[in-house]
Formats: structure tokens, sequence, C-alpha cells
């Protein structure tokens, strides 16, 4: 089996060429950054079987994040794989040779074999650049395919020449013309780097070394950083600037290869991208486009998906009947019907609004609209004191605050960061949307305002900017305090317009709807049997039977006015923390759901399915879980759920951290508790504080 790497600058269609080779479906964006973690793919071909391993995206060979660390130190030979290179495929930007010529120039460098795909050959041909593709092969030694990954275009030839094995390459520092200076120089660290024996070019990353600031914290050789000090050193003292050293000349010889290889016709009137840029881009217009966007977006997320969950609802209500029919009374009867199918059916029923969530997002970031509103974001984000490369991670939280938080390692200083993880929970993610849905249904009345907006879709909407909002405030206060560093500006090269691929978007939304579903639907399998057994257990105290029957009928009676799960250990628990939510006017029944959902958030909607015993003797009467939620009483026959009662829950419910996964993955991102003790601390004490305002001055005020 040969053994490949897929590398190149980021957002230049790398993914999409490894998923058209391998047939692998990994996600693919346009933003900077999308791939963090080594993933590979197999394929076979002329009866050679190929492994590509495709490695995050990055501008060059010094990494200024983690993930630019993992391609850099492999490329390098500093990181051992388990299985030997037999070449790379550097992917790069037909339009912007420039650029990736600088990247693939310096893997040349380190001397392993390589292909160069010219990608997005389209857009080339577009907007009239003729490349003289051999010219530009024999001036960089190895050998060029033209592609159009999203098409397929160039792939069996990419597949060809794989299966055939790629030569060796030559570097090409000796036709930089670097000062004699500056080669006896890097010579000298050449020599030292050799006793390592790891390096696969020691005068490419001596060169690397050389240009470098900072602490060379990799190499544990104190020799080799004495040296490269000393080197810096001469150089200055010989009036050359080594900090910019390799760009300057690195880049004359790239322009003096495409002067000869390439040429344009392409006429200097702005394109209509350009254009609408300026609309979308613009400092005041661009955000309000954004806001309204989203807002239009959240309209449509309630609207358009209450037709399948209504399908869905039926269903379940239908196959509740179906096994309550069938199964005898007793306990096995009440696990299913109650635990089993109604716990997992209350879940299932918001897998529409999901996948349209995910929908939208896809195309936003397919289209090449979302490292735009990056851009946008930015100036906001800048002025708080976060890098614009957290506008990515925070929105992927709106997913999922997992992948949002991993997502973290494209940002280059560690406490930006972690100021970013801090956050991102406050995003609403997925998980929330069930437990939205179901409150704002119950508690929000749906009333219509000039015809468009209504008030549920409203709230809705309010939810995630309030999320919003509150980050910003959370982060400016972290990096004014905790986290204080100095932000840098935010720079990123803007993907064109493209028309997104539907096939590829329902795929991914399918996918990512998917992994919700099954993720989530295990821990709710598994917490639906736990909760029905702590809501079932123990029984209410049965009456001796040597008792007067007056005495057994009014017990039994009382008992049943009260309802069994007072009695149960979930009943005590909630009893117990009654107290504590009374200010924020919840009860105890809420209490259970609370509990419950600090394990993940979407647990609250079957919890309280089980809790009013949805399910249980269900026949076509029966209320929904929305009726029984509805239809809750006080004890002085007052709503549980005003529309006062509801705000103050979805408020809780946008900023508990109610999620142990994304506790643990901060643990691990940050390798300490520090962090993600801290974030548990302050999300629950905000949750509480704001929910027990909304009540509290909700309740002076009369509402």
């Amino acid at each position: 089996m040969k053994t490949y790497l897929l590398i190149g600058n980021p957002n230049t269609g790398k993914t999409t060429l490894f998923n058209a080779l391998s047939g692998s479906r990994q996600k693919v964006g346009n933003y900077p950054g999308v791939t963090v973690e080594k993933k590979e793919g197999h394929f076979e071909f002329q009866g050679e079987k190929i492994k590509l391993i495709d490695l995050p995206g990055t501008y060059s060979l010094i990494a200024n994040s983690p993930d630019e660390e993992i391609t850099t130190e492999i490329l390098l030979g500093r990181r051992k794989l388990d299985t030997p290179i037999d070449g790379v495929v550097i992917v790069a930007d037909a339009t912007n040779l420039t650029r990736s010529l600088f990247f693939t120039t310096q893997v040349i460098d380190c001397e392993l074999p390589t292909l160069l795909v010219l990608n997005m050959y389209d857009e080339v041909e577009k907007k009239k650049i003729c490349i003289d593709v051999e010219k530009l092969s024999n001036n960089l030694g190895v050998p060029i395919v033209t592609a159009v990954a999203p098409k397929k275009k160039g792939v069996e030839e990419i597949k060809h020449l794989l299966a055939q094995g790629l030569k060796q390459t030559r570097s090409i520092l000796p036709q930089l013309k670097l000062p004699a200076e500056v080669q006896k120089e890097f010579s000298i660290l050449s020599e030292l780097l050799k006793k390592d024996d790891v390096q696969n070019n020691t005068d490419a990353e001596a060169l690397r070394l050389l240009t470098r600031e900072g602490e060379l914290s990799e190499y544990k050789d104190e020799p080799l950083r004495k040296a490269v000090l000393a080197s810096q050193q001469n150089l200055e003292a010989a009036g050359i600037d080594w900090r910019a050293l390799e760009s300057e000349y690195r880049y004359t010889w790239i322009e003096n290869v495409l002067n000869a290889s390439q040429c344009t016709d392409e006429c200097c009137n702005p394109s209509f991208a350009s254009k609408l840029d300026r609309v979308i881009m613009h400092k005041i217009i661009g955000p309000i486009f954004f806001f309204v966007l989203m807002a239009l977006l959240f309209q449509a997320l309630f609207t358009w998906s209450s037709f399948p969950m209504d399908l869905i609802d039926g269903f379940f209500g239908w196959l509740g009947n179906v096994v309550a029919a069938i199964l005898p009374d007793g306990s096995l009867k009440s696990l299913i019907v109650d635990g089993v199918i109604a716990g997992i059916g209350s879940v299932v029923i918001f897998v529409p609004q999901i996948a349209f969530l995910f929908f939208f997002l896809t195309l936003m970031e397919d289209s090449g609209y979302m490292a735009r509103a990056a851009f946008v974001m930015d100036r906001i984000m800048f002025k708080l004191g976060l890098h614009g490369k957290a506008f990515i991670p925070l929105l992927s939280s709106f997913a999922c605050a997992i992948p949002g938080v991993m997502a973290t390692r494209t940002i280059e200083n560690k406490r930006d960061r972690i100021a970013t993880m801090m956050i991102a929970p406050l995003m609403s993610c997925s998980a929330r949307l069930p437990v939205y849905a179901l409150l704002i249904a119950a508690c929000i009345p749906s009333i219509t305002y000039l015809g468009v907006f209504n008030l549920q879709g409203l709230i809705l909407w309010g939810l995630y900017i309030l999320g919003v909002i509150a980050a910003i405030i959370v982060a400016f206060v972290l990096k004014k305090t905790m986290l204080k560093t100095i932000s840098l500006p935010f720079l990123m090269e803007m993907p064109p317009y493209r028309m997104p691929k539907m096939t590829s978007v329902l795929r991914r939304t399918w996918e990512r709807a998917k992994v919700f579903l099954t993720n989530a639907g295990t821990v709710i399998f598994a917490f639906s049997i736990i909760l029905w057994f702590v809501t079932s257990y123990p029984k209410p105290n049965t009456i001796s039977a040597g008792e007067n029957t007056e005495v057994k009928n009014i017990s039994m009676q009382t008992e049943t006015e009260q309802s069994p799960i007072e009695y149960s250990f979930a009943g005590r628990l909630g009893k117990a923390i009654e107290p504590a939510l009374k200010p924020l006017g919840f009860d105890w029944k809420i209490g259970i759901g609370l509990i419950a959902s600090f394990a993940a958030r979407e647990i609250f909607v079957s919890t309280m399915a089980i809790v009013y015993r949805v399910g249980d003797d269900v026949d076509e009467t029966s209320p929904s879980l929305l009726e029984a939620v509805k239809n809750q009483k006080r004890e002085n026959g007052k709503p549980v759920f005003t529309p006062l009662v509801g705000l103050g829950l979805l408020v809780f419910f946008l900023f508990a951290c109610q999620c142990m996964s994304t506790v643990a993955i901060v643990k691990r991102e940050t390798n300490s508790w520090r962090w993600p003790i801290f974030m548990f601390s302050y999300m629950t004490a905000l949750a509480y504080v704001a929910a027990l305002a909304i009540y509290q001055v909700g309740t002076l005020l009369g509402c």
C-alpha cells in the first residue's frame, strides 16, 4: 500500500478533493481550518491500494497554531506516522498561485516526492487567466494536474499518478540565490540538524529556524538554540533582515516563475462578487444583513418544521397505543410506554428543526457567505479583545459546543483560545432546541405581527441573540481581567462565491442530524430507563388488610390525588431542592428535569414526558407532552407554566452549562480542571441569577 499526505493552504478545496479521491464523507467548507485533525481515506486504482492522509491546512512551514503544528512536524519528519510516506499531494488555489506557491516551494525543499494539484481551475478559465502548466511544472520540478474537485475533474489523472508512484524532488533553495552570508549561516545550522537524524531536509529546516522569531521549544538541543541566535545576530551585523529573508527571496523567485508561465486577459472592471461584497461586508449594512438573515432563518426553522413534527408526534402516539394495547398492565408496560417510547419519541420529534438548522448553516458555509460573516463580526470581536478567528468556533457551537471548543485550535494565542472556549457553550446549541421548542410552544402565545413575524419565532431568535450578547459581555470581562492579552488583527482571504451543491448540502445535513440523533438517542435511552425507575419507585405504601375499609378508601384516595411520583426517589429529590427553585417560579417537577438535564440538555424533554406520565394508559384522547405541560397546575390551581415561568426557564437553559461532554472536552483541550470548573460555575450562577431576575421583576410588574 502506498501512503500519501494531502496538504495545502486553507480554503483551496483540499477536503473536497479528499472526498472526491477517497469517497470519504468529511466536512467540506470555505473557512480556513475546517480540518483540524489528521483524517485518513483509502481507495484502490489499477490494482494499487492507496492511503491518503488529509492534514490540516497551513500557509507555511512556520506554524502559528496547534493544527498547523501537526502538518509542519510531519513534513519536517519530527512527527512519525504509522506507515512510511511515499509522497505528498499539494492542493493549490489556481486563482492565487503567488500565495499557494510559497508553501509549495517550502514543501519541495523538503525533497519529498511531490504532486501539485491546481484546483479551482474552472475559476481560472472564467477569469481568463492563462497558465502554461508544462513550463510551471518544469520550473518547479514536480508533476502538475489541473482539477475541479467538486466536479471530480482531474481525479482520475491524480489517482493514476499516485498509483504509479511519485519521483523524488530536488530542493529549489539553490535557485533562490541567497546572499553568501545567509548560505554560510544556514549551512552551519544544517550540520547541527543532521545530528538529529529526523528532518527530511536539514537545509529547509535550517532556513526555517534562521528566519523564525521566538523560542525554539521543540528543540531540546541547547547548542542548536545558541547557534540559531548567533546566526541571527551575525546577519543583523551584516545588515541583513533575517525576519523577512525567506519571504523576500522566495516571493521574488515565485514572481519570476509566474511571469514566465502565466498571463491574464482579465478586465479591470469590478466583478459582481466585488460589488456584492461592498454591500454585505459594509460596516453598517453588513451586520444588519447578518442579523436579518439569522432572524429569517429562525422564523423558517419554527414554521417549516411544524408539519414533519406533527407526523412524528402522531407516529409515536400510535406506537404507544399499539404497545399499550398488547402488553398487560404492570411495570414492563410502564417501562416501555412511559420510559422508552415516551422518552425517545419526545426527542426524535425535534429532529426536523435540527435538520433545518444544519441545512441553512451548510448553505451559508458552502456559498462563501460564512467567511464574510466572520469579517463582519470581527469588527465587534476585535473591540472586545477577541480574535476574529473566534467567530467560526462560536458559530460551530450553535450546532454543538464540542466541535466549537475543538475548533479553537486554529486560534494562535492561548489566552484567546481559552476565552473562546469559556463562551462557546453560551451559543444555543442544537441540544437546546428541543427544550426551546417545547417551552415556547407551551408558554408563549402564537401571535403574529405585521402578518409575518410570529411571537414564538421572535422569542426563539431572541434567545440566540441573547446568548451572543451574554458571550460578548463575558468575553469582555475575561479579556479585561483573567485573560488579558494584546489583540491582533484578523487576516483571512475571502473565498469566491459558489453555488452550493445540493447533494453535498443534503448529505451533510443528514450526517449532522444523524450524529445528533444517535448520540443523543443513546444517552436518552439510558437516562429514560433510569428516570423511569427513579420516578416509579418506591411505590406508595400499601394498606394492610386489617385496616378499616373506610380508612383504606380514604387513604387510597389521598395517595391517588397526591400522585405516586411524589413517593418516588425523583420526587423526594425534587422536593428537597424546591425551596431553592421557588424564587424562580419553578416547582419540584421542573427541578427533576433540571437535575437530569445537567448530564445533557435534551434529557429535559424526555424527563418531563416521564414525570408527567405521558404515555401511561394512552388512548386517542390522551394529551401529548405539550398539552401535559400546558395543563400543569399548582396547589392553588394556577398554571405552572405561565409565560413568565417559561421565559425564566428558557433563559436558565440558555445560560446553564448542562452538558458534561462539553466540560470533559474543555478539560482535554486545556489539560486542566481549572477552566472547566470555572466555566460550569459561572454559567450555573449566571443562569440562576438571570431566571431569578426575570421571575421576580416580572412578578413585581404584575406579569
